[in-house]
């Protein structure tokens, strides 16, 4: 968040306290949007001593702008009144987002454009490039890893082919960003985007029945067009790696397999995994090492994949 306050009263340490609290209430509540598209602009004048002190903060978001003002005796009193209106209609605005971003088909327009082929076109342009323009910089890395696991699901038989677009799981997670409120350990935001992510397939999963230890996955669906798309052979190999990956996993229970796919393959922590699945670390972990011994037992599991898995590197289970 980009922050500049313009002071034009006497600075005294309880103004300074005052004025530090309000980037600390705003950033858990502004996660879900860009930092860099995120600027905070304020004000303190004194008119007379009569008036008293004015407080006017504006609050540019990539999808409003906020403003509050308020005067006092002392500045700040006039800062802390500015500050909690600011992060009342902050909540408001984030309340108004998810509702018009989970709006039925019946209630003005599509969920998600392509999810509903009549509405086609310039409309599913529209909607992408929405998607695209929220995440930022995070978009391709997320459209990415949902597209593998969408496809991983479909050959495993959770989902059939087409059933759950890469698009709908992406405005699933936009709406719960808006939701959230982010843990008070540190994370970055493409992490923290990736665990709703995975989160938001789980879910969509149920409803409907990069990098990983230095190895990077390309996404099947790539353009063929695009200069840093595979060459057919990537594809192919790509491709044949999944299918026997789906073939070992499918007889394993469902959460041992999206654990291991998600931690191998993916790089996500068993903390992770244990927060997007309110499930306790030693469950995950337990889940993990149940998943790889079961893996590790199979003769069939070319030795290409074992070493792309690179089985053994799962924590064991204290």
């Amino acid at each position: 968040m980009n922050l500049h306050i313009t002071v034009q009263v006497p600075r005294s340490p309880d103004l300074e306290k005052v004025m530090n609290r309000l980037p600390a209430k705003l950033e858990p509540l502004l996660i879900a949007f860009q930092p860099e598209l995120v600027q905070l602009q304020g004000r303190l004048v004194r008119h007379t001593s009569r008036e008293g002190v004015c407080c006017n903060l504006n609050l540019h978001l990539p999808t409003a702008q906020l403003s509050s003002e308020h005067t006092a005796a002392t500045a700040q009193r006039a800062f802390r009144a500015a500050s909690e209106e600011l992060v009342q209609q902050v909540r408001k605005h984030k309340q108004r987002l998810r509702e018009n971003r989970t709006l039925a088909p019946d209630q003005g327009r599509p969920r998600l454009a392509v999810a509903h082929p009549h509405y086609a076109g310039a409309a599913q342009e529209r909607r992408r490039a929405d998607l695209a323009g929220y995440f930022g910089a995070h978009h391709a890395e997320l459209l990415s890893f949902v597209q593998r696991q969408i496809g991983l699901r479909e050959r495993l038989g959770e989902l059939q082919p087409g059933q759950v677009e890469a698009d709908e799981v992406l405005d699933e997670v936009v709406v719960a960003a808006l939701e959230a409120t982010p843990s008070p350990a540190p994370v970055s935001r493409g992490r923290w985007l990736l665990v709703l992510a995975a989160a938001a397939i789980r879910k969509l999963v149920k409803a409907y029945s990069d990098h990983q230890h230095g190895l990077e996955h390309r996404s099947l669906d790539a353009d063929p067009e695009a200069a840093d798309a595979p060459d057919p052979e990537t594809v192919a190999a790509t491709t044949e790696m999944m299918d026997q990956l789906a073939l070992a996993l499918a007889p394993l229970p469902r959460v041992q397999r999206h654990d291991l796919v998600l931690y191998l393959l993916e790089g996500f922590r068993p903390q992770e995994l244990a927060e997007l699945s309110h499930r306790t670390l030693g469950e995950v972990e337990a889940s993990l090492a149940g998943a790889e011994t079961a893996l590790r037992a199979k003769p069939e599991l070319s030795p290409s994949l074992r070493q792309r898995l690179r089985l053994g590197m799962v924590p064991q289970a204290s």
